[in-house]
């Protein structure tokens, strides 16, 4: 597993898992946000901008986003604290915003389009909640812009044009900030998305491509990495090799020995095909294949070599053995051909007695001593 950098693991620290791109995206616009109600709590503050009650009311939202951003991250409640954010800005944030920050000729428009458009993305999947969130951020400012013309002494006004002017410019720049970020976030989790989806599609097709009792590859896979070798001249082997005398032992000594004996046998099979950088693969029952890019000889070497591996480990109930059948591929060979000789190769190593490794050439050679 790689190790992650000093970011990754501050990143993982404060927004979570990039494999839950929800969450993930969710908690860096509750960071983003909470912070920005800081700095325009400040700013409010240093400038006096707006009535001082809303510096206040700032800072309080920030302290109660970092909470939600707390309770979303470190105790799994993301779905509820995402309510309660949305609930929390429409309600709260905005009309508090309208009332102290000069109403319609302040900025709270620009942060109820930017409240808008989080709500209709980030909550997509919140069903009746994300229409009731919709239909607050547009009805609450039409109640608020009625309040400004029926009572206007309720809603704070600019002291001079500068400073609305000011205000109106920061506003500016800090919604259009947060609108950046959260097209930027909401960007990068459908990236996630991808990836998560194309990381599972992987995952599946190795499970689809992996025997379940021994974690050999299955046929499937092994019909994929020779249809890959179509079109090219390297030299490549083929063999089929059959355990002995299985179904005798399977049935004296039970299946749980015999699923032991083929994850063993797969274990040693499966070593070969890695030191030389080839395939292991079960067809099914007792029978395997291994995938070997060298020739027929090379390959004849490095099953007789597991051979006498197998000899040395011996089992509870003795050692194992096997028949194998070996080819080298021919140019523009089928895949079913290849198969088919190496096959004819096995039957003929069992007929001649099990425990025989079977290539074109001994063939021949093992027929003209039997012949003498």
């Amino acid at each position: 597993m790689p190790v992650k950098s000093p970011l990754d693991q501050l990143l993982y620290f404060l927004l979570g898992n990039k494999l839950s791109p929800y969450q993930y995206t969710h908690h860096a616009v509750l960071l983003v946000g909470g912070f920005g109600y800081l700095a325009c709590s400040v700013f409010n503050y240093i400038f006096e901008t707006a009535d001082i009650i809303l510096s206040y009311a700032q800072l309080a939202l920030f302290v109660l986003i970092m909470g939600i951003w707390y309770r979303s991250r470190f105790h799994n409640q993301y779905r509820r604290m995402a309510l309660i954010f949305m609930f929390l800005l429409v309600l709260v944030a905005l009309p508090i915003n309208w009332v102290y920050n000069a109403g319609l000729a302040g900025p709270t428009y620009f942060l109820n389009l930017c409240t808008l458009a989080y709500i209709s993305v980030a909550f997509r999947d919140f069903g009746v909640y994300r229409k009731l969130g919709i239909s607050l951020a547009v009805v609450i400012p039409l109640i608020l812009m009625w309040l400004d013309l029926t009572h206007p002494e309720l809603i704070f006004s600019y002291p001079d044009e500068l400073t609305r002017a000011l205000d109106l410019s920061f506003s500016f720049v800090v919604t259009a900030g947060l609108l950046l970020m959260m097209m930027g976030s909401y960007s990068r989790r459908y990236r996630l998305e991808r990836d998560k989806a194309e990381h599972l599609a992987d995952q599946l097709r190795i499970l689809s491509e992996q025997d379940p009792l021994t974690g050999l590859h299955n046929r499937r896979a092994m019909d994929r990495y020779l249809d890959s070798l179509k079109g090219r001249g390297a030299v490549f082997s083929l063999a089929i090799l059959d355990l002995d005398h299985f179904k005798k032992l399977n049935d004296r000594f039970g299946h749980s020995y015999g699923d032991e004996v083929l994850c063993f046998y797969s274990k040693e099979l499966n070593r070969v095909a890695l030191n030389n950088k080839g395939l292991a693969v079960r067809l099914g029952g007792e029978e395997f294949v291994l995938l070997l890019p060298m020739s027929e000889e090379q390959a004849v070497d490095q099953i007789q070599g597991l051979a006498d591996a197998l000899c040395e480990n011996t089992l509870e109930h003795g050692a194992v053995t096997f028949s194998a059948g070996v080819v080298e591929r021919h140019e523009g060979e089928s895949r079913d051909l290849l198969m088919q000789r190496a096959d004819h190769l096995l039957y003929a190593a069992k007929d001649a007695g099990r425990n025989r490794i079977f290539s074109q050439k001994q063939q021949y050679a093992e027929t003209e001593k039997m012949a003498v």
